[in-house]
């Protein structure tokens, strides 16, 4: 797989696209729930086994990681469901309200500073709604992996204490655990995969360092790795990350 690169500018990131899935097919085409969020979801069989959904980062939107359902099916022993959202476009405070896919408002490049909770909850109900639709489809929970990069990964960790059952586990890139939020051990989803680059410019990882002690502190079992990188994907993360999935599988 091409590196992933990433164009940064005054204040946010522009993600330039990673590669096209070839080989699973696009299924309804982008659908939509209630609250207008749009997604795409990319079986490789009629009866998948295993699901994830990914959210990508600020300013980019599902075909970032367009990659994953080739990807996992080439690296896992499993057939797959990937659920790739699109974030709706919002002005972004912090970039002087120019208007951009994004999950939540950034007030501030200090992320400890104040956080847009309003934002994150609405895109967390979204993001529930799709592990709702999944498991309609006949998918446990337990079978369901939740995944981001970036903004997506804050809202990938802002989940596991609003959704009640237990999911296979949680992928945070490159990613914090807002400063509002409230950890709870009585969570049932304990596994979490974090990633970020010790060169990271866009959020420092002092921030995810924080967060990780904050989750250990109650008891998550967190996998964590860091690299020679800034705010990125590289192959040495993605082929960690297999690893790891291929343990909770």
């Amino acid at each position: 797989m091409k590196k992933t690169l990433f164009l940064i500018t005054d204040y946010f990131i522009l993600v330039l696209h990673s590669p096209q899935t070839t080989g699973a097919k696009l299924i309804n085409k982008m659908q939509k729930i209630a609250s207008g969020l749009e997604y795409a979801q990319i079986n490789s069989t009629t009866t998948p086994e295993k699901a994830i959904i990914f959210l990508h980062g600020l300013g980019a939107d599902y075909q970032d990681f367009a990659f994953l359902p080739d990807f996992l099916s080439q690296n896992t022993n499993k057939s797959w469901a990937v659920v790739l959202p699109n974030a709706t476009s919002m002005p972004i405070t912090v970039n002087n309200g120019y208007k951009m896919r994004a999950w939540y408002d950034i007030y501030s490049m200090d992320i400890t500073n104040k956080d847009d909770k309003d934002g994150v909850a609405q895109s967390v109900a979204d993001i529930i709604s799709i592990i709702e639709s999944l498991e309609e489809q006949g998918v446990d929970s337990t079978d369901i992996f939740l995944g981001g990069f970036s903004q997506g990964g804050v809202i990938s960790l802002s989940t596991i204490n609003c959704y009640p059952k237990k999911l296979a586990g949680i992928i945070a890139l490159s990613t914090y655990l807002p400063i509002s939020t409230i950890i709870e051990s009585s969570v049932k989803t304990k596994n979490i995969f974090m990633a970020h680059g010790i060169s990271d410019p866009v959020i420092n990882i002092k921030y995810a360092q924080d967060s990780k002690q904050r989750l250990e502190a109650k008891n998550y079992n967190i996998t964590w790795n860091e690299y020679d990188m800034e705010h990125s994907i590289i192959q040495k993360e993605l082929d960690d990350l297999v690893s790891w999935l291929n343990q909770h599988l």
